[in-house]
């Protein structure tokens, strides 16, 4: 899960509102608050009903999780020249099923895929993997992720047949292990091999995307329960190593606190003067909402103008796969 999980779902906000002991707006993340604006007055809790409240505040909790939203796609839009946004890196598949299998065999057995750390804007994606077996059998598809281990899915196995089984994840690590779980049965795994194996296990070298620096994108080793070799045991996986946004939006996060401020104060302020669904906690007439919104519309574009240079100048000076020499990309962007 990214930084941004729960802020754009509503279970955590950039901006508060004080006065009112809602558990999610009374901490921001920020500790910036909507009426810390001067100019902006809301009623006492206790002038105002219960049901009042309970509307007023999901609506202002709309209206910052709509704000953040709106500041970062006008952060994407400054920074697409830069930044590889949603783009394909390099897709590979790991894994060549074989005429032959091995006799049954115990234990946990799969693929490590791992991506290098310098690609850190990047995460692992897992389209799909096959499974090629000579038995027919229920087992546990799993992922482990980092720390996280968790059961993807329970497949039955058709002998000497191969099962195509969608998988698309996004892992958050960067290295992620997709692996049967045979439950203490004897499985008989087709002899499906890694091609182009060495000691750092399948890898691919790149140059140009980096902005001239070497790199390794994705590895990936056989792993047999207790040690990496080059068999996949029955399985092929499709993965490819992507340019995820959040990323980056998470890197830059806390740069964008005062304009997701300011965008807030303006959508509530939007509120005011186009509808009456926040009296009955507002104290503010149109006429002063339409002076103050000119007022934040004026901090946000100066504060928004020089966050966006420091952004730009910080990923001038940062060498990543994701992010482009001068304005050029050199990858695949996904439909």
């Amino acid at each position: 899960m990214n930084c941004l999980t729960n802020i754009l779902t509503g279970k955590e906000f950039i901006i508060g509102l004080k006065h009112f002991n809602d558990p999610l707006l009374s901490n921001p993340i920020s500790s910036l608050f909507i009426n810390d604006f001067s100019g902006i007055s809301l009623k006492t809790a206790s002038a105002v009903t219960s049901e009042e409240i309970g509307n007023g505040l999901d609506l202002i909790k709309e209206k910052i999780t709509l704000a953040t939203r709106l500041v970062l796609d006008d952060v994407k839009s400054k920074l697409e020249p830069l930044y590889n946004f949603n783009s394909i890196i390099e897709s590979n598949t790991f894994g060549i099923i074989s005429n032959a299998y091995y006799s049954a065999l115990n234990g946990k057995r799969g693929i490590y895929i791992k991506r290098y750390t310098i690609n850190r804007f990047s995460k692992i994606y897992i389209e799909s993997v096959t499974i090629n077996m000579n038995s027919s059998k229920t087992f546990d598809l799993r992922i482990t992720d980092g720390n996280n281990d968790f059961l993807f899915k329970s497949i039955t196995s058709i002998a000497g047949q191969s099962q195509l089984v969608p998988v698309n994840y996004m892992a958050e690590n960067e290295n992620v292990k997709i692996y049967i779980d045979n439950k203490g049965q004897s499985i008989s795994y087709n002899k499906s091999l890694l091609t182009n194996f060495g000691n750092g296990g399948f890898r691919n070298h790149r140059h140009c995307s980096d902005c001239g620096a070497t790199t390794k994108h994705l590895s990936a080793w056989g792993w047999n329960g207790n040690d990496f070799d080059k068999n996949c045991y029955g399985l092929t996986a499709n993965v490819s190593l992507q340019c995820d946004e959040s990323v980056l939006y998470c890197t830059i996060l806390n740069r964008l606190y005062f304009v997701i401020w300011y965008q807030s104060g303006i959508e509530f302020l939007n509120e005011v003067i186009t509808s009456k669904r926040l009296n009955p906690i507002c104290q503010l007439s149109q006429v002063q909402a339409k002076e103050l919104k000119l007022e934040l519309e004026d901090k946000y574009n100066k504060k928004y103008d020089t966050i966006i240079q420091s952004v730009k100048d910080y990923l001038s000076n940062t060498k990543d796969v994701c992010i482009n020499c001068n304005g050029v990309k050199y990858v695949q962007s996904i439909p």
